[in-house]
């Protein structure tokens, strides 16, 4: 009751509101750090992409350039080689570049992505333990007046904010 008192949570609806705050606030941090990470991840990819297009360039464009009844035994001595640069080829149409970004900018937006992962999680995990403890507080309640706490309804809020 103390904590709620500290907290001028003097009522369920208070309670209710300040849980369903707390969730929202939990729900978008997880969200941008996940976004976040995600988007770290296809950068990584991305370089690895390509620097097996860089290595495996010259052998390709030394593939492509001879007559059609050399390029076989060619392919067959390099198949590794052209077989990168062709899955690197693909995967960079795959994601419609128009132009590869260099390997400066993908580090550059890898770093500034992940410096803000950093400052996030602080946050995020803040907001949880704020979530956990207005969850315990909201069920102590529950349970030492034998009632049942009136929260809006989740999937009709998904519907109103899908409209």
């Amino acid at each position: 009751m103390v904590w709620l008192q500290e907290r001028r949570l003097d009522n369920t609806e208070k309670l209710a509101a300040t849980y369903e705050a707390a969730v929202e606030k939990y729900n978008n941090l997880s969200e941008k750090t996940k976004a976040n990470q995600a988007r770290m991840n296809e950068i990584a990819e991305l370089q690895k992409q390509i620097g097996a297009y860089g290595k495996t360039k010259d052998i390709y464009v030394q593939y492509r350039k001879l007559p059609k009844n050399k390029q076989e035994k060619f392919y067959e001595e390099h198949r590794s080689d052209i077989t990168v640069h062709e899955a690197a080829k693909k995967y960079f149409d795959s994601l419609h570049l128009q132009k590869l970004p260099t390997i400066k900018e993908l580090k550059q937006e890898y770093a500034v992505l992940s410096a803000e992962n950093k400052k996030l999680y602080p946050e995020q995990k803040a907001a949880r333990k704020e979530m956990i403890d207005l969850l315990t507080a909201k069920n102590n309640v529950e349970r030492f007046l034998e009632i049942k706490i009136e929260q809006p309804d989740r999937e009709e809020k998904k519907k109103e904010e899908s409209r």
